[in-house]
């Protein structure tokens, strides 16, 4: 049985209540003269998509109550009097689709929040007072479609007569958006000028066209990661980052991992296995940022391997034996990598060769990956790969016939689990796949359990 929802605003410094059936998807009070609004009312509305405000005199708005429905498409501010916003409560609304949030007195906007939205394609912040803003975190919006930027306001009088146009200057950094493949549109308004450092050689529609206007100027004093820092901060723009490795399949996550250390020169170290967010200190300086996060970093690398954690993708060749801590890092990766080739890694219940352990090290992962191998093999298959790890100069231990581990009894991240189980089921060598379930044994059969 519906029910009905009550939105109590001021209108003229009056206050009005505004009901609407609690089964509305809709919700529009455009040109209401509401000066004030409390949005908690539409707390109990199950399946809200579109709610517009358009065109009133709001200075202030709470968004805190659209937390709740994460099934908001639309969202329209435009033509209030906004001076500050906090778009935080909007990064739970993961199928926001449009957001307005032009001709408004915005002097600051903070976008962070809209980087876990994957699903916004329609932006608007033209006709504020911004001077200058942080676009990096909409490089991760790959569905964006339009946005607009133009910061010249239209100035008219109560009756609508037209008085003057201020203009905010505002020149944005656009490498941001060379990832967003889908932007059609992109206006930074008339004869105005923007900055572009990165490759021209690929853009999407929406820049394409913006470079061939000839306005665009490069500054290379000005790089995407030290904008960003400077403007709002390591954790900020980690966030980012954070929301895109975690964003990624598992096939795909050291992918996008290494993208992110790269940015940081930590390319070398993109085998931790750990999470950054509690080593961050926050700066607003991009040297100082890596620099610290370095030191944290390899810190926490040397934990890893004394505590038989992961030494997969950890680049050695790269790695500066510059200080004491890298070099004592440096030591006992090689030293674990070889021990852990000593170790008893493989398994054999009758003909079938568990290879799951081997996946689990360094130069097991790297043979078994490029033989593209299984999580078992059969006798001709470990043949293959006794002699490729032979000529590669390791020696594998002859398979123990009985029951090996039933579960990876290393201390990996889920993450790095899942990215080693799906590199396993890849692989096409399933000569051994029958003699999987001919064995009867129910850990061999459920042989992904072994990376829960």
């Amino acid at each position: 049985m519906s029910g009905t929802i009550t939105l109590t605003a001021k209108v003229e410094g009056s206050k009005k209540k505004f009901q609407f059936s609690d089964e509305e998807t809709s919700i529009r009070l455009n040109h209401q003269r509401i000066t004030d609004i409390d949005l908690s009312g539409i707390e109990p509305i199950k399946n809200l998509t579109d709610l517009s405000l358009r065109g009133n005199r709001i200075k202030h708005i709470d968004l805190t109550p659209l937390k709740e429905h994460i099934g908001l498409k639309q969202l329209s501010l435009k033509g209030n009097n906004l001076t500050e916003i906090d778009l935080e409560p909007l990064r739970y609304c993961r199928e926001l689709e449009w957001l307005s949030l032009s001709h408004n007195n915005l002097k600051k906007i903070d976008l962070y929040p809209l980087s876990s939205i994957q699903n916004l394609r329609y932006l608007y912040l033209s006709s504020n007072e911004v001077k200058t803003i942080d676009l990096f975190p909409l490089h991760v919006l790959h569905n964006l479609t339009e946005l607009t930027l133009d910061m010249s306001k239209r100035i008219t009088n109560e009756k609508g007569k037209y008085l003057r146009t201020d203009n905010y200057n505002l020149i944005p950094l656009l490498d941001p958006l060379l990832s967003c493949e889908n932007l059609e549109i992109v206006d930074v308004g008339y004869k105005k000028t923007f900055i572009l450092n990165g490759s021209s050689d690929e853009l999407s529609p929406g820049i394409e066209r913006l470079f061939n206007t000839g306005r665009c100027r490069t500054d290379p004093s000005v790089d995407m990661y030290s904008h960003a820092i400077a403007e709002s901060g390591i954790e900020k723009v980690w966030s980012v980052f954070q929301a895109k490795i975690e964003g990624s399949s598992a096939q795909n996550y050291w992918i996008n991992k290494l993208e992110v250390f790269d940015a940081f020169g930590l390319e070398s170290f993109v085998g931790y296995d750990g999470k950054i967010d509690d080593l961050l200190i926050d700066s607003k300086n991009l040297e100082e940022a890596k620099q610290n996060l370095k030191r944290a970093i390899v810190e926490r690398s040397i934990a890893q391997i004394e505590n038989n954690g992961s030494t997969l993708f950890f680049d050695v060749d790269e790695i500066e034996s510059d200080s004491a801590e890298n070099a004592k890092f440096i030591a006992l990766l090689l030293e674990k990598r070889s021990s852990e080739m000593q170790e008893q890694l493989l398994y054999s219940y009758g003909d079938l060769i568990d290879l799951r352990p081997l996946w689990c090290t360094n130069y097991g992962y790297e043979l078994l990956k490029v033989l593209s191998c299984w999580f078992f093999a059969g006798p001709k298959g470990l043949l293959r790969i006794m002699k490729r790890f032979s000529d590669a100069g390791y020696t594998l231990l002859e398979p123990a016939e009985g029951s090996g581990p039933e579960k990876c009894e290393r201390p990996f991240s889920s993450d790095l689990k899942a990215h080693i189980l799906s590199m396993a089921q890849s692989g096409k060598d399933r000569g051994a796949a029958g003699l999987v379930y001919k064995s009867g044994i129910p850990h061999v059969m459920n042989y992904n359990r072994f990376f829960d």
